[in-house]
């Protein structure tokens, strides 16, 4: 499940590269003010290095998604199909809307941590029910 999680974990961080790459203001807000000391001393321009940061996150989409795609054929190795599919996309589900929160300032209403409440009860009973299939496995 570790890897099923961090799977999930790499997607997320996916998407929050897909939306800041392609988004040429959504990365100038989001490193100017972080970077401003350092751009100011650099020789190069303030649109070159942007530039570059965006070329960067563009890149990092697709390294996101090969660990993410990494991990995950490892924890179907490890687990059953089910709990490693449902695991990583719960896992995305959570991480993604966590970082939209921290990195974005999405919001998270009432509506989206009752749905997470609900997607956190069907994976436990997932889990639960793989747990009793593999134990009677054993017994037979």
């Amino acid at each position: 499940m570790v890897y099923a999680t961090a799977a999930g974990l790499c997607a997320a961080g996916a998407s929050v590269c897909g939306k800041t790459a392609l988004d040429h203001e959504m990365v100038h807000a989001l490193f100017s003010s972080a970077a401003a000391p350092l751009l100011s001393r650099l020789p190069l321009q303030h649109h070159s290095v942007l530039v570059v940061l965006q070329a960067v996150t563009f890149l990092s989409v697709f390294l996101c998604n090969a660990m993410m795609v990494n991990l995950q054929s490892k924890a179907l190795d490890l687990c059953p199909s089910v709990v490693a599919v449902i695991t990583n996309s719960s896992a995305n589900f959570f991480f993604s809307a966590v970082l939209g929160w921290l990195v974005f300032g999405e919001p998270l209403p009432l509506q989206w941590w009752c749905g997470a409440a609900l997607i956190s009860l069907g994976m436990a009973l997932i889990h639960r029910s793989q747990a009793d299939v593999e134990e009677k496995k054993k017994v037979e």
